[in-house]
């Protein structure tokens, strides 16, 4: 487990021009890689435009013709991630 949002916001004082200064050296964003279920994901932990929290899905939907995701593959994803998540709950 890599901490609480509580705690990273601890270890990442927010300042006025949205960047992170971790040990020096400043970032824009942090991003971890997190198994849910039986898969891994990438979901945003700082970032700008609220980042946080969001789970990234664009290396697995599929997109059409026109070349924006297509419906169904993004509803595939999220009934996959929603079903794991009720799974993690229900128990």
């Amino acid at each position: 487990m890599l901490s609480t949002f509580k705690d990273l916001e601890k270890m990442f004082p927010p300042n006025p021009d949205g960047v992170v200064v971790f040990d020096g050296v400043e970032y824009e964003g942090a991003k971890a890689d997190v198994k849910i279920g039986n898969k891994r994901r990438t979901i945003g932990v700082f970032g700008a435009g609220g980042d946080a929290g969001l789970i990234d899905i664009t290396d697995t939907v599929k997109t059409a013709r026109n070349g924006h995701p297509s419906f169904d593959s993004i509803a595939a994803e999220v009934d996959s991630l929603m079903e794991t998540f009720f799974d993690g709950i229900k128990t």
